[in-house]
């Protein structure tokens, strides 16, 4: 396997401006697409990649633009990279709200030393990189957010209902 093969190998898992058609008169152009080769060998999308100036601050807007990426792509994965990175994911198994967004299920900070720096790089680095690995960590990462969120819930209702009025 020589370097030169490694190289071009590299340049096809990363697409940059790649035109995605919709309907026959629109398209999409994400900023970057990731790509990897699949049990067949063949290079496929696997991450969608929408990036702004570090000093942008996200808007909703570019969310949705985010969003509409990887649906049109099916990717259960999107990175933001402005004033913060974050991975967004796509559980698609969500029955309870099955038009839902993506869900951010890790923020890193770029400029302050923040421990998902470490995680990131070990989830996106080039060959450690895969789909099981990062669909593992987005299953426990969204686990996570769900089981704070009912904690959170469950002490509210306990301090509300350990209220008295005088």
């Amino acid at each position: 396997y020589s370097s030169a093969a490694s190289d071009v190998y590299k340049r096809q898992t990363l697409q940059s401006q790649v035109t995605i058609p919709i309907g026959s008169n629109n398209f999409i152009r994400p900023d970057i697409v990731l790509q990897k080769e699949n049990d067949n060998g063949n290079i496929v999308p696997v991450i969608a990649v929408e990036i702004k100036r570090p000093d942008n601050i996200r808007s909703e807007r570019q969310e949705l633009q985010l969003f509409s990426y990887m649906r049109q792509l099916r990717l259960n994965f999107g990175l933001y990279i402005g004033e913060k990175i974050q991975l967004y994911y796509d559980a698609q198994d969500n029955k309870e709200n099955p038009i839902a967004n993506p869900i951010p299920v890790m923020t890193v900070n770029i400029k302050d030393t923040d421990n998902n720096g470490e995680v990131f790089c070990d989830l996106f680095a080039y060959e450690q990189c895969n789909t099981e690995k990062i669909e593992n960590y987005c299953k426990e990462a969204l686990k996570r957010k769900q089981e704070y969120t009912r904690l959170k819930e469950r002490m509210s209702a306990v301090s509300y209902t350990h209220l008295t009025l005088p």
